[in-house]
């Protein structure tokens, strides 16, 4: 089953199902549904998480080679991004998409 989320392709509960085999990404989607509706950095979450900023990059967008672009939290609807600007200083945020994205998630 495939469902529609503004502005994005469809998604299926396979590839969400996929992506959370990850334990990195179990471990990042769980601190963002924890903190929410708080939006984090990378290196907030990574300090949450006790991981590496890398592997925290990887698990929310994908690099391409560790962490699959298409498998990356963002890309599957569970955590979302934004970009906020200090003077000419960009910061990319970000937080779960909903609270009860926990409910998916078994963190053991």
């Amino acid at each position: 089953m495939k469902k529609k989320i503004a502005g994005l392709k469809a998604i299926s509960f396979k590839d969400i199902i996929e992506s959370l085999h990850s334990k990195e990404r179990r471990s990042v989607c769980w601190y963002l549904s924890f903190t929410y509706p708080a939006w984090a950095t990378i290196m907030d979450i990574a300090r949450g998480v006790q991981s590496d900023y890398k592997n925290v990059k990887g698990a929310l967008i994908g690099d391409g080679e560790r962490y699959s672009k298409k498998l990356a939290l963002v890309k599957v609807g569970l955590a979302e991004r934004k970009i906020v600007k200090f003077g000419r200083q960009k910061r990319y945020m970000y937080r779960a998409k909903r609270r009860s994205s926990i409910t998916v998630i078994d963190n053991g």
